[in-house]
Parts: C-alpha cells; structure tokens; sequence
C-alpha cells in the first residue's frame, strides 16, 4: 500500500509500521499542541515544558492511533481475515486487509470495534486524571485530559457513515445484512464516503476564502484524501471479487519475444523495444532465464555508445517486482503491474521462463466479466 515505510516493532502478531509522511504529521502535532492548545490550557510554564507535554501528547496520539487499528486488527483475524499489518502515515492510521470479510457481522464487528477501543481509551485517560487529580502535575494532568478529549474526538470522527472510515464500514454491513449484497452495499457506503469527501473539501476550501485561516486548508486534504479513498476502495472490492480464485496461469502466454545476451544495445533497441513496445525483456541463456533487460536504463546511456555495448552489460538480475510464479493469484500480478507501472511480468518457476502475463489480458477479463456479471 504505502512504500515509504520503517517496520518499528511487531504485537501480537502484527507488524506496526510508519510512513515517512507520519514524521510530518508528528512534527505537526508537537509543533501546535507545544506552541498553542497547551498555552491555553496552563499558563506561566517555560517554553522548554510546552515542548515536553507536545512531544507526550504526540507520543499519546501514536499510541492511541496504534491501539485503535490494533483493535480492528485482532477482530478481523479472529473472524478469518488476513492481515498484513498496521502503518501509519500522515492522515492516521491503517490495518491492511489482505482479503475482505466474508459475511457482514465480521464487517460490523470490525468496523465497530477500533471506535469502540477509542472510547475505551478515552475513558481510561479521564479516569486517571481524576482519581489521581492531586497527586498529578499539573502539565501531567492536561495532557491526560487532551488524550481522553482526542480519542472521543477520533472515535466520533471515524464512526461518520463514510466508507472507508469505520462508520462507512458499520453502514456496508448493515446494508449488506439487508440486501445480501457486498457490492450494491460498497457502491452505497462509497458514494457516502465520496460525498462526504466533497463536502470537507469545498466547506474547507470556502472557510480558507473566508477567514484566511490556513488551518481549514486541512479540511480540504483530508476531503480529497477520504474522497480518493472511497472511490479506490469500492474498486478494489470489486477488483477482488472479479478476480477471486484466478490464477496468474490462466493468462499465460508462452510466445514471448526475449533478447539474446550477445545483442549490441542499438539493435535490442530498435529491433526489440521499438517492435514490441515492452519496457523489460527476458535474457534467456541455454535456456534459463540469467535476467532482464530494463529500456528504461538506455536513457542514462548515450546514444553513440549504444552499438559497442552488448545486452550483458546492461542487463540486471530479475527481482519480484518483474516476475511472478504461475499459481499466484492473478490479483497479485495486476496489482503489481499497476504499481511497478510494468505491462507484462514474466511467469518463472525454478528459472525457467515459462511466458509471459500481460496487463492487457487481465483488464479484458476484468472488464467483460463485470459486464456479464453486471458488476
């Protein structure tokens, strides 16, 4: 999902990881808790303090964060569904599902449970506050309350019936209980999402006109981003339902054009990638697959010195992101594809090449399947 990632620890069972974009977020986070909401709140304390209970209160959050997505993580494998672990990233948090849940009271039960764990949470924090109210520091007790207000702020915001958010979620399963129906539901619950996506966006955007406040600037980001979202997310429902059970093998095709090692860089030019308009080529020696051979290099090479190189000199070992095996799920290859920006893969098995995938094929199947289905 997200590439820029750090793993940073691993519970139960769940690898926990953080976007590069989160580190924004937590400066954010430090930045106006430290020089604005904790001012407010408790006056006369040095500037070095403030700091302090912004860097606690953005350790807060994290923690809050994680254990909301831990919360929907650990129900869903208890109902069967794969996870593949927690990141965060500039807008929060997300458990990534390998494959959706397969009947709506495991829809609900996940949607519900990561709010649920929110409030949870929130009550703890006010709790402690109180019973330890004169024992505490005053800077102690504020951060504390700022933990119990923000996670019953994170609960209310993401019950909101806008799927992908967990209230969207709770709305698909309710609507899927009804009518028996994943994909009318996603499409429903989607359109919510959308529509709540545009209303952030242009409230946002008419509040910045407004007032000048750079801080509704937000409201229109995070509009665009659940907007994106929604619409991403009801696609690849459908992406997973059209392709379920499909493997890459039903696409194979074995008349693949490869390249020969001994080839001079113009003529694989020009009689390869010219002709068949492919970005990368197998370089197959006595028969195995030795590498691949990548177009894309070709442009940090200049051209007169393309007829003294030899495919061997700029050929590179064939990683994942270009190969795939026969048996995987043809989900896996078109996904693959469409993030590597690759039109084909290569389908090997113990170095063998055995053909080729293309982007092409799978996309015709989606796309009359889900006319025949009327998806």
């Amino acid at each position: 999902m997200l590439k820029n990632r750090l793993k940073i620890f691993t519970i139960l069972g769940f690898n926990i990881y953080i976007d590069l974009s989160w580190l924004i977020l937590a400066v954010l986070i430090v930045w106006s808790l430290s020089a604005g909401y904790f001012p407010e709140k408790i006056k006369n304390l040095h500037g070095y303090a403030y700091i302090i209970m912004g860097i606690f209160g953005a350790f807060g959050l994290f923690f809050s964060i994680v254990f909301h997505e831990l919360s929907h993580s650990v129900f869903a494998r208890s109902y069967g569904v794969k996870m593949n672990g927690i990141t965060l990233f500039l807008f929060g948090g997300v458990a990534e599902m390998e494959n959706e849940p397969e009947k709506p009271m495991a829809e609900f039960v996940m949607g519900i449970m990561g709010p649920v764990s929110s409030v949870v949470l929130a009550g703890i924090f006010a709790l402690i506050s109180r019973i330890f109210y004169a024992e505490l520091p005053a800077p102690v007790y504020i951060v504390l309350q700022y933990l119990s207000w923000i996670n019953l702020l994170l609960a209310a915001f993401n019950m909101i019936p806008a799927f992908p958010l967990d209230g969207g979620r709770v709305l698909r399963s309710i609507i899927w209980a009804f009518n028996k129906n994943v994909f009318s539901a996603t499409r429903i619950s989607s359109k919510f999402g959308e529509t709540f996506g545009w209303f952030l966006m242009i409230g946002g955007g008419l509040l910045f006109m407004g007032t000048s406040n750079p801080g509704y600037i937000w409201y229109f980001v995070i509009g665009f981003f659940l907007r994106n979202a929604a619409i991403s997310s009801y696609e690849n429902v459908v992406l997973k339902k059209l392709l379920s059970g499909v493997k890459v093998s039903e696409f194979l095709k074995r008349d693949v054009e490869t390249v020969d090692s001994s080839v001079t860089v113009n003529d694989f030019v020009e009689n390869h990638v010219y002709k068949h308009l492919h970005r990368i080529f197998p370089v197959i020696v006595n028969g195995k697959l030795t590498g691949c051979a990548d177009s894309d290099v070709l442009g940090n090479i200049a051209r007169e010195k393309w007829k003294g190189l030899t495919v061997k000199d700029i050929q590179h070992k064939c990683i994942p992101e270009n190969t795939i095996a026969p048996e995987a799920p043809a989900l896996e290859a078109f996904s693959r594809m469409s993030a590597g920006g690759f039109n084909s893969l290569m389908v090997t098995q113990n170095d063998i090449l055995l053909g080729m995938v293309r982007m092409a094929d799978i996309a015709k199947y989606i796309a009359l399947k889900a006319r025949i289905e009327k998806i």
